[in-house]
């Protein structure tokens, strides 16, 4: 729990506790927020992300799934990951409906970041699309869109979700330049450095390497 948020509304939910998902209000809408590599939901940036969304809307119940017993791997494995991530978190909306009448997945929000943008997508195709919107953060690159473009079903795209919007910073380097929602952004052209920004590194486990 963060100390900065009420307990009443700031709560763990883990898979199989329906008492727990009973506490999300019907009367809301439900977004989920998938993290990316090496990242974790307790991670500082997370729960204040967590804290302005629900600040600035809140009619939504807001979520952080926490994938990071996964993320932690190499670059390679834990892109992998991401399609066990979307098929959880497509069980936990299809479960969601199961429990609560007046719940429906048309009004979910799922946001991901890097490799949780594409673990967004999966959730969503596995939905048939049907989910209210998926907002994308600089959809990873490798392995996804280089060294070459790999099927829409392997990575996000516009058919995911009824709206699918996408914020492009990284493109060239570890995020995609790809279209690949309804709105895609290219704030400052989308490329390295953004303003105030610092630069990563790109991943070694990606480099191209000569044969």
């Amino acid at each position: 729990n963060n100390p900065q948020v009420d307990d009443e509304t700031h709560f763990d939910l883990q898979l199989g506790d329906l008492k727990a998902f009973h506490r999300l209000r019907s009367h809301k809408r439900v977004a989920l927020f998938l993290h990316g590599w090496r990242d974790e939901g307790s991670k500082q940036w997370v729960q204040e992300m967590l804290i302005t969304w629900t600040h600035f809307q809140p009619s939504y119940d807001v979520c952080i799934v926490d994938w990071g017993h996964l993320s932690q791997d190499d670059y390679k494995a834990a892109s992998g990951s991401i399609f066990q991530v979307g098929l959880t978190v497509a069980a936990i909306v299809e479960s969601l409906e199961a429990i609560n009448p007046r719940f429906s997945r048309k009004n979910v929000t799922i946001a991901g970041f890097s490799l949780g943008a594409h673990a967004a997508g999966f959730a969503g195709s596995l939905l048939k699309g049907e989910l209210e919107q998926i907002i994308a953060l600089d959809p990873a690159a490798p392995m996804f869109t280089m060294p070459t473009i790999v099927a829409p079903k392997y990575r996000l795209d516009e058919n995911d979700a009824q709206f699918v919007q996408v914020l492009h910073t990284s493109s060239g380097t570890l995020g995609t330049s790809l279209k690949c929602g309804h709105a895609d952004f290219y704030p400052n052209g989308g490329t390295v450095p953004q303003p105030n920004c610092q630069q990563s590194d790109k991943i070694p486990e990606t480099r191209n390497r000569s044969k």
